[in-house]
């Protein structure tokens, strides 16, 4: 009996060790909003969480890409500039249809980066609905939205949904 305590006590110390529970990615940013708020709220110990909507994740498209504002400015952007520069060059590229047909190829070269964009995760967001007294002591209903970063370490930035 000795021998079977002593062969399979680590066994069960590890199994039982194994068995705490992670905290989940929306438990980390819950927990994460509520310390932000403990150092901004006007009075922190008031607070009342009312509600905490389901995480959302915020990823890159195309426009976070570098290659998109390396394009070169092509038609209306560039026959502005014409018309400042040479109002007859403009005229004579107009009637051409140069303009129209280089804003055709760059949202051709929009296309193809927007195709090749490999989306990464930017923040997660969060909106939370809580009371908490202002300035004036007056219980107020707050809204928020949070950007929380991808690692989950601290609150990016806020806004006000409603007040």
């Amino acid at each position: 009996m000795k021998i079977f305590l002593i062969l399979f006590s680590p066994l069960i110390f590890i199994t039982g060790c194994s068995n705490q529970t992670e905290l989940t990615a929306e438990q980390k940013a819950d927990t994460l909003i509520r310390h932000y708020l403990d150092s901004t709220l006007d009075d922190p110990r008031s607070y009342e969480a009312v509600k905490f909507e389901k995480m959302d994740t915020v990823m890159t498209d195309y426009r976070d890409d570098p290659g998109y504002y390396e394009l070169p400015v092509f038609g209306s952007s560039q026959a502005i500039t014409d018309m400042g520069n040479n109002f007859q060059d403009y005229e004579l590229k107009d009637s051409q249809g140069y303009y129209d047909h280089m804003d055709k190829l760059r949202q051709l070269a929009i296309d193809s980066l927007a195709m090749i964009h490999k989306p990464k995760v930017k923040w997660y967001r969060i909106v939370h609905t809580f009371r908490a007294r202002n300035s004036y002591n007056a219980l107020v209903l707050h809204t928020m939205e949070f950007n929380i970063d991808t690692g989950l370490n601290q609150v990016l930035r806020t806004k006000n949904l409603k007040d």
